[in-house]
Protein backbone atom coordinates (compact mmCIF):
# COMPACT_ATOMS: atom_id res chain seq x y z
CA UNK A 1 0.00 0.00 0.00
CA UNK A 2 2.45 2.56 0.89
CA UNK A 3 3.98 2.05 -2.43
CA UNK A 4 1.23 2.62 -4.60
CA UNK A 5 0.22 5.74 -2.41
CA UNK A 6 3.68 6.95 -3.54
CA UNK A 7 2.26 7.35 -7.15
CA UNK A 8 -1.24 8.79 -5.90
CA UNK A 9 -0.45 12.32 -5.62
CA UNK A 10 1.78 14.42 -7.66
CA UNK A 11 5.06 15.31 -6.01
CA UNK A 12 8.49 16.88 -6.71
CA UNK A 13 10.56 13.71 -5.14
CA UNK A 14 9.85 10.32 -4.67
CA UNK A 15 11.90 8.96 -1.96
CA UNK A 16 12.20 5.30 -1.62
CA UNK A 17 13.29 2.70 0.20
CA UNK A 18 13.76 -0.99 -1.61
CA UNK A 19 10.39 0.08 -3.80
CA UNK A 20 10.98 -3.63 -5.62
CA UNK A 21 10.93 -5.82 -2.21
CA UNK A 22 8.64 -8.25 -2.25
CA UNK A 23 7.42 -7.65 -6.31
CA UNK A 24 7.63 -10.11 -8.71
CA UNK A 25 9.59 -9.92 -12.10
CA UNK A 26 6.70 -8.63 -13.66
CA UNK A 27 5.80 -5.84 -11.51
CA UNK A 28 9.57 -5.24 -10.63
CA UNK A 29 9.79 -4.58 -14.72
CA UNK A 30 6.13 -2.26 -14.42
CA UNK A 31 7.95 -0.58 -11.48
CA UNK A 32 10.55 0.78 -13.18
CA UNK A 33 8.24 1.61 -15.87
CA UNK A 34 6.92 3.40 -13.41
CA UNK A 35 9.98 5.31 -12.23
CA UNK A 36 11.55 6.01 -14.86
CA UNK A 37 8.27 7.91 -16.22
CA UNK A 38 8.32 9.90 -13.20
CA UNK A 39 11.89 10.48 -13.41
CA UNK A 40 11.49 11.97 -17.33
CA UNK A 41 8.62 13.82 -16.60
CA UNK A 42 10.59 15.82 -14.18
CA UNK A 43 10.18 14.46 -10.65
CA UNK A 44 13.24 13.58 -8.42
CA UNK A 45 13.71 10.18 -7.67
CA UNK A 46 15.74 8.55 -5.15
CA UNK A 47 15.55 4.94 -4.36
CA UNK A 48 17.53 2.44 -2.32
CA UNK A 49 18.11 -0.54 -4.17
CA UNK A 50 19.74 -4.03 -4.18
CA UNK A 51 17.99 -5.19 -7.57
CA UNK A 52 20.91 -4.35 -10.82
CA UNK A 53 18.24 -4.58 -13.12
CA UNK A 54 15.82 -1.70 -11.22
CA UNK A 55 18.96 0.47 -11.16
CA UNK A 56 20.15 -0.20 -14.28
CA UNK A 57 16.62 1.21 -16.02
CA UNK A 58 15.97 4.21 -13.81
CA UNK A 59 18.78 5.57 -12.05
CA UNK A 60 21.17 8.50 -13.40
CA UNK A 61 23.78 8.58 -10.72
CA UNK A 62 24.44 5.86 -8.77
CA UNK A 63 26.43 5.83 -4.72
CA UNK A 64 27.58 2.81 -3.87
CA UNK A 65 27.56 2.06 -0.08
CA UNK A 66 30.20 -0.10 1.17
CA UNK A 67 31.60 -1.15 4.16
CA UNK A 68 35.09 0.76 3.45
CA UNK A 69 33.58 3.11 1.32
CA UNK A 70 31.45 5.23 -0.73
CA UNK A 71 31.34 5.70 -4.44
CA UNK A 72 29.72 7.47 -7.17
CA UNK A 73 29.58 6.05 -10.21
CA UNK A 74 27.95 6.24 -13.72
CA UNK A 75 24.88 4.97 -14.39
CA UNK A 76 26.09 2.78 -17.11
CA UNK A 77 28.34 1.02 -14.78
CA UNK A 78 26.01 0.97 -11.66
CA UNK A 79 24.39 -2.25 -12.21
CA UNK A 80 27.97 -4.61 -12.41
CA UNK A 81 28.44 -2.50 -9.36
CA UNK A 82 25.12 -3.66 -7.53
CA UNK A 83 25.58 -7.13 -8.92
CA UNK A 84 29.29 -6.95 -6.96
CA UNK A 85 27.50 -5.63 -3.76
Amino acid sequence: MALAAAFVRPARLLLLDEPERRLDTGMRARLATRLAARRDAGTAVLFASHDPDLVGAVADRVLTVADDACRLVDAADAAALVQEL
